[in-house]
């Protein structure tokens, strides 16, 4: 059985390859929708599809900041009790922002 590294290591690229392609088609639908009204882009954001995909899209990028953030913790925070502390602050951050984030594109997907 893989060590917590390694699944560490694999869940950290796989977030990162699931986001190239989730930002080339952020990206190409932003510029798409770049002289559109309001009701316009509530509208695309509105679509199932869109909402859907951008709730993936944030939920790998709050994973993904998790893992990193708990990286960077694990090696240049030595004292133990601050490194949980912390970790445990990092997951609380990312938890938070995935629900506020996924909150607000139902949201928006709702206001249509």
């Amino acid at each position: 059985m893989a060590s917590h590294a390694t699944k560490h290591f694999v869940m950290q690229r796989f977030t990162a390859m699931i986001q190239v392609p989730l930002v080339i088609w952020l990206i190409i639908s932003i510029i798409g929708h770049a002289g559109d009204s309001r009701d316009e882009f509530m509208a695309w954001v509105g679509e199932p599809l869109t909402a859907g995909l951008m709730i993936l899209f944030v939920l790998s990028i709050c994973y993904h900041m998790h893992l990193g953030m708990g990286e960077v913790i694990e090696d240049y925070i030595h004292k133990k009790s601050s490194r949980s502390a912390l970790d445990l602050l990092n997951k609380l951050f990312a938890l938070t922002l995935g629900v506020i984030a996924v909150f607000s594109i139902i949201a928006m997907t709702l206001i249509v």
